[in-house]
């Protein structure tokens, strides 16, 4: 149900990324392999906040039916819309454990005459 979600800052703005994996350990945990867009502004300003630190935590974002009814208020039918990268969690333990920037993809040389 995750891997093609988008990947947000704070659950606010433009897409930095997606869920390329995802998965339940072997403790019923939900992991995931987030890929973020290094080819935007946004994408590399919350690598760097990754890697000093500054964002280490997950947030799922998500919509849900209400229903109310004379046994009260029931939310039925979660689903998972987006994936947060943000400094503190709603819950506890949804932290990011591992971060790699891919290198730089390799400048082209242009050749020709003028």
């Amino acid at each position: 149900e995750m891997v093609g979600k988008p990947v947000k800052i704070e659950h606010k703005g433009m897409d930095v990324g997606r869920v390329v994996s995802a998965w339940r350990n072997a403790r019923g945990q939900m992991d995931c392999v987030l890929e973020l867009a290094q080819n935007n502004l946004q994408g590399a300003v919350i690598s760097k906040f990754i890697g000093q630190g500054v964002c280490r935590e997950l947030s799922l974002g998500y919509t849900v039916d209400v229903r109310n009814s004379k046994e009260g208020i029931t939310a039925t039918n979660k689903k998972i819309v987006e994936v947060s990268i943000v400094k503190k969690g709603a819950r506890d333990d949804c932290f990011i454990h591992g971060f790699t920037v891919p290198p730089p993809s390799p400048k082209r040389r242009r050749t020709g005459t003028q």
